[in-house]
Formats: C-alpha cells, structure tokens, sequence
C-alpha cells in the first residue's frame, strides 16, 4: 500500500477531513526523490479543509528540514498553485513562521502571493457555485453544473474568514468545507506527510 492509499484509507475510514501540508509533500518529495504532484494527485484531496505552505532549510548535506523558519521558495509556491487548482480557491491557507520572523512588509508580500495563487481557483469555484444555484431553477443542467459535478472542490460554500498574524501563523483565507449531509458529522482532521 502506497502512502497515498494509506493516508486515503486512514480519512475514509475515520470520516475526517484532510490537512494537506504543502510545505512537507515538497521536503519530503527533495528527500525521498518522488514527484510531488503526482504524491499531491494520490491523496484525497476532496476532503482538504485547511492546507499549509512554509519555508524550509537545507542541510549541507542536501537534507531538506521542514523548519517554517525561512521565506517560501518557488517550486513551493508552484506546488501551492497546483494544490489551488486541486482542492479549489476558499480552502483556507495558513503562512507558516515560527522563528526567523521577517519584518511584517515580508510577512505582507506572502500572503499576497497565496491570494494570488487562490484566485483563479476561487473565481472557479464562485462561477461553479453560481451555475449550480441557476440550474435548480432549470429543468436540465447546463454544462457549468455537469462540470461542477466532476469537481467537488467546486461546490465547497464558504463563510466569512479572516487574516491573522501571530509569530507562527498568517492565514487570509475564507474558510469552506465540503459538508454533504453523508459526511456531516465529521470529527477529526488527518495531516498529509507528517508534522507541519
């Protein structure tokens, strides 16, 4: 069994939601020597509720440690992009820093980063919600809502959210949840690839 079945069987079976730490699918993808996306692909990405993206330091020794204690580099955002894109643009996103905390300017300019990486996946996602709510009116679906159906990410509803700053946390996300009445009473929340 694959990580990915493994993790995939611990949320089903525990009827949790996922916490997809973006950050460490990259360390451990640099460590291990896999694609990172195609490890992201094999989750159950359905069931993301939150998801994580930080800095890192590497060894001399070419070892990548998840320290959330430096600035997000660019195959990290680019793995943020593609997690978007995945789980859709109102899963909320929390800027790890635990220590190394930059001036608050710095602070600014990543999370201006992880808005612009929600963004198309928020409009989608908002053009998805509106096409369904149109459709109910309707007698047969429009292609919009055929479309949403292949992507549940698309149906997520939202509520207000709201941007924080403390020394190891700034999320400026609404945040949704994907509750069909089936998965409703939901308990726990199962991290991806280890601590974040």
């Amino acid at each position: 069994m694959s990580e990915g079945e493994f993790i995939t069987q611990i949320v089903l079976e525990a009827d949790c939601l996922l916490h997809l730490d973006v950050n460490n699918i990259y360390v451990i993808s640099r460590n291990f020597g896999f694609d990172p996306i195609t490890f992201m692909d094999a989750l159950p990405l359905e069931r993301t509720c939150y998801v994580h993206v930080a800095g890192h330091y590497v060894e001399p020794d070419g070892l990548v440690v998840d320290t959330h204690g430096a600035a997000v580099i660019d195959p990290v955002w680019t793995l943020l992009a593609a997690a978007c894109a995945r789980v859709g643009g109102n899963v909320p996103i929390c800027l790890e820093r635990d220590f190394n905390i930059p001036d608050l300017a710095a602070l600014t300019a990543e999370v201006g980063q992880i808005a612009r990486l929600q963004a198309p996946a928020r409009a989608i996602s908002s053009l998805a919600a509106r096409c369904t709510a149109t459709s109910r009116t309707s007698s047969a679906p429009s292609p919009a809502t055929c479309a949403t159906r292949t992507m549940p990410h698309a149906r997520r509803a939202s509520r207000p959210g709201a941007c924080r700053f403390t020394t190891s946390c700034c999320s400026t996300t609404s945040a949704a949840f994907s509750t069909p009445a089936s998965r409703s009473a939901r308990r726990c929340s199962a991290r991806s690839a280890g601590a974040g």
